[in-house]
């Protein structure tokens, strides 16, 4: 993924739940739409819903891989968060 080509935001906030306290992102149960087929998007669900997600990568950034071969540091990912009220 390009640094600059992030997901929809909605695409972001079905995939990844945000604690603004910790800063820390868990898995949500994905939909159906985030998958090619129905066996990856029960077993990818079954394996990652509800756990931190996110790698360390070099320099010590977190880096979430939100599709295959498509990652995004987790600071990119925060304003997808972010309250507008």
């Amino acid at each position: 993924m390009a640094a600059d080509r992030l997901p929809p935001i909605n695409y972001i906030r079905e995939a990844l739940d945000y604690d603004p306290t910790t800063g820390v992102f868990r898995w949500r149960e994905r939909p159906l739409a985030h998958f090619s087929s129905a066996d990856s998007h029960k077993r990818i669900n079954g394996l990652v819903a509800g756990k931190v997600a996110g790698t360390m990568a070099h320099h010590f950034y977190i880096k979430i891989g939100l599709s295959v071969g498509r990652k995004a540091r987790a600071n990119q990912l925060h304003g997808a968060f972010a309250r507008h009220d």
